[in-house]
């Protein structure tokens, strides 16, 4: 897969899961397994991304990093 095809996803020009981009999130374990826009409309979402973002870029950064902090333990704690 193209480099510029996983850029595209992580920066947002790409908001769907296409098949290339599930791949590579599989074989980076990161097992996303709803879509990101099912995801992203979820109200509980927007009400904490609301609650924590303070608009700026420096912001987007923190919270991303936040989660990707926190990814292994949300996908520890899924049922197996």
């Amino acid at each position: 897969m193209p480099q510029y095809t996983i850029s595209k996803f992580l920066t947002g020009r790409i908001k769907s899961l296409t098949p290339q981009v599930k791949l590579a999130l599989n074989y980076a374990n990161i097992g996303i397994e709803i879509g990101i826009d099912q995801l992203t409309s979820d109200p509980r979402i927007q009400r904490a991304l609301g609650s924590a973002w303070d608009g700026t870029d420096q912001g987007v950064t923190l919270l991303a990093s936040a989660i990707n902090a926190l990814a292994p333990v949300i996908r520890g704690a899924r049922p197996k």
